[in-house]
């Protein structure tokens, strides 16, 4: 099934079309249709702490700096794991989401035929969309899995292929790249906010939070 009107931009058309299509033949490769529910991703701190992951995957994927590059890559994995440690259990819940829209995502991109620089400027336009959606706990998938999909491409080419239902796509990324994380994971991640725009979203997310308790009053 395909949501119309189809985007007008051809690359665009064909990541979709390839999405789903994915979504197709996922039974007869093993993945079951997990749509799993990531509610904390409604509360303030989950969604901080997935914003300022999507702010340190936007900085990697603009720098030629390799220092660089592996301080923000380990940065956005340091706020990861930081939010999985404020709400139990939702590294189970993000990654059953991961698998299946996460993987059908990251097909769409490889088969969509863009070049690093159109990929690129897609990855930072799709995160700067994603951030006015009304909700991030089915979307969060469409965008953090494509991402590192394609940095892993430059790591372990056809990484996507080693990858089942049991696969915990966080373990595998922080392996396949070799990223060591603090053992003092909050102490970190005070440590790196300042570097991905913290004041506004946390200002953003605040106004947000008292909206809908409000609303919900």
């Amino acid at each position: 099934m395909i949501m119309l009107p189809l985007p007008v931009n051809k690359q665009d058309r064909i990541d979709l079309l390839a999405h789903e299509l994915f979504h197709v033949s996922q039974p007869s490769l093993g993945f079951q249709l997990y749509n799993t529910e990531n509610n904390h991703l409604d509360q303030k701190d989950g969604r901080i702490y997935l914003r300022l992951e999507l702010e340190a995957l936007k900085k990697t994927i603009q720098t030629t700096n390799e220092f660089e590059w592996k301080t923000h890559l380990t940065n956005a994995l340091t706020f990861r794991k930081y939010r999985y440690s404020l709400y139990p259990g939702a590294d189970t819940t993000e990654n059953l989401l991961e698998l299946n829209e996460g993987l059908a995502e990251y097909t769409g991109s490889v088969i969509s035929g863009r070049n690093k620089k159109q990929s690129t400027g897609h990855f930072v336009q799709s995160i700067n969309a994603f951030l006015s959606n009304p909700t991030f706990v089915r979307s969060f998938a469409y965008q953090t899995i494509p991402i590192y999909g394609y940095l892993l491409v430059n790591t372990k080419k056809g990484w996507n292929r080693e990858i089942t239902i049991r696969t915990n796509l966080t373990d595998y990324i922080i392996k396949a790249f070799d990223i060591s994380l603090s053992n003092d994971i909050k102490k970190t991640t005070d440590s790196v906010l300042d570097q991905y725009n913290v004041e506004i979203i946390i200002s953003e997310e605040k106004t947000r939070d008292e909206k809908t308790k409000k609303l919900i009053a």
